[in-house]
């Protein structure tokens, strides 16, 4: 017996080694396991976020292409307008210079081929004027030797009259027909002055005409120049629209590639993700069979302590509620028995009545858990306004005496009633004597 018994305490000896060596094996593998679930978590939870960053990136990219794609669509559109414009205004500026072109040039031509009819019909009106001044000239001459010849032909004093007067007679016809033609030629030489001015003012309106017409042509230039000015700057928005839709397309090829790219990775990190997923699942299946076992024990704790907590609380409520319904007797046996008398017509308190309160006052300070609301009460006897007056002033009477023996003032409010509120018959003494009281509420 004492053989097998050793033998058996050795064996339990050799059990109590082996389940400490697997009580230790275990902690040890429990750690590696919460060693292992910690780092795949971590790699699972940044390799997430990873995968989040790319779909974010795959997102802001399909944004993006979507984005240069309507920019570029919107650039197409562009240029096609500005071609249309630019078409436009090419055929435009052409009709617009082919008819002032044409329109001006006829009208130039046609003053200028006026102007030199004018300027040669003036030379030969000069030409004539030129011609009457030496005829002028020249019967001036004829008149000075007519004039010389009568003087002359007075001085020889011819004697014969009839000759003389005959010769006289001539050269006084002679005279006259000089300054006949003389007036002739001055009224047409006249005329001619006024002619050639009437020309040059003809040919002065004309060389204004011609002026504005040429200022007018100066203007048209000035405006097709600067069409042609406005044409240059819509080509070269053009060709930078063009050169902005080369570079979108460029950018746009960039972002697809980086968009293949950035799938590619996701693709990637999906599949090591469920690769992690799938040993995270085995290792959280181990994890949960131990969490299991020990939420059992945990679970079967916890209610045993809810239990006694929920047994604690409800002793605590009922000793509570019963403590509670214990001070309220006391309170309104003191409030009963505190029959407060006053002096008559005054809020002077009777010594009786102090006595009455200070007992009160003792059990209200023991039970500041509650608050009390002192109502006044009189009879009927004299004005309501008064009474409500007295009332008040008499309840604040017995809280300022209460306050006076150490109950806390917060705790206490007051209210003056009157007499709306009588318990006994105001028509008789009794009744009247009730009714002149003071009540304390308990309020909670």
């Amino acid at each position: 017996l004492e053989a097998n018994l050793s033998s058996e305490i050795e064996k339990k000896n050799l059990l109590k080694e082996e389940n400490s060596k697997l009580e230790t094996k275990i902690s040890e593998m429990l750690i590696m396991l919460k060693e292992a679930t910690s780092k795949a978590t971590a790699e699972q939870e940044a390799k997430a976020i990873k995968i989040q960053t790319l779909l974010g990136d795959y997102k802001n990219l399909e944004a993006n292409l979507s984005s240069t794609i309507e920019k570029e669509n919107l650039l197409n559109e562009e240029n096609v307008k500005l071609e249309a414009k630019i078409t436009e205004m090419m055929g435009q500026i052409k009709e617009a210079t082919s008819k002032a072109t044409q329109k001006e040039s006829k009208k130039i031509e046609q003053l200028t081929t006026e102007y030199k009819s004018l300027e040669a019909k003036l030379s030969r009106e000069i030409e004539k004027a030129n011609l009457l001044k030496e005829e002028k000239v020249k019967l001036e001459a004829q008149n000075s030797e007519l004039m010389a010849l009568k003087k002359e032909a007075t001085a020889k004093a011819i004697t014969d009259k009839e000759a003389a007067d005959k010769v006289i007679e001539q050269l006084s016809v002679m005279q006259r027909n000089l300054e006949g033609n003389l007036s002739s030629e001055v009224a047409k030489g006249t005329l001619l002055t006024q002619k050639n001015q009437a020309l040059e003012t003809k040919l002065a309106d004309m060389l204004k005409a011609i002026k504005e017409s040429m200022e007018k042509a100066k203007i048209k230039e000035e405006a097709e120049a600067k069409n042609r000015a406005q044409l240059e700057q819509l080509i070269q928005e053009k060709a930078k629209a063009e050169k902005l839709a080369e570079q979108n397309a460029l950018q746009l090829k960039k972002e697809q590639s980086a968009t293949a790219t950035a799938l590619l990775a996701v693709e990637e990190a999906k599949s090591k993700l469920d690769t992690l997923t799938k040993e995270r699942a085995e290792m959280e299946k181990l994890a949960k069979e131990k969490a299991e076992a020990q939420r059992i024990a945990q679970e079967k704790a916890e209610n045993e302590r809810i239990a006694q907590e929920e047994a604690k609380a409800k002793k605590e409520a009922e000793e509570k509620t019963a403590s509670k319904k214990v001070a309220k007797e006391k309170l309104l046996n003191a409030f009963t028995l505190t029959q407060v008398e006053f002096k008559i017509n005054s809020m002077e308190l009777t010594s009786d009545s102090k006595k009455l309160l200070d007992a009160t006052a003792k059990v209200m300070k023991d039970y500041i858990e509650f608050h009390y609301k002192i109502q006044g009460h009189t009879d009927s006897r004299g004005k309501e306004e008064f009474n409500i007056k007295l009332s008040a002033n008499r309840a604040e009477q017995v809280k300022q005496y209460l306050v006076s023996q150490g109950v806390q003032e917060e705790l206490l409010s007051t209210e003056g009633v009157g007499s709306a509120q009588p318990i006994a018959d105001n028509e008789t003494t009794e009744g009247r004597f009730k009714n002149r009281r003071v009540v304390f509420k308990i309020v909670e």
